[in-house]
């Protein structure tokens, strides 16, 4: 967990997303930020169930 959280995406192109997101005049309710990784599981967790999302977590951490 410690190398995704060192490895996390650079603030500063966080703060453009932000920034173009409040440029909007109808900013939608929710985004989804980071990488294609990351907006892939935020998806599949929606469509699967929770045991087999948390067995996918538990198999990319390598966690037992």
């Amino acid at each position: 967990i410690e190398r995704e959280e060192n490895s996390g995406m650079n603030p500063e192109v966080l703060a453009q997303k932000i920034y173009r997101i409040l440029e909007k005049k109808r900013p939608a309710d929710r985004y989804i930020v980071g990488s294609w990784k990351q907006k892939l599981a935020v998806r599949v967790k929606r469509l699967i169930p929770e045991p087999w999302f948390a067995a996918i977590l538990r198999n990319h951490y390598d966690i037992r």
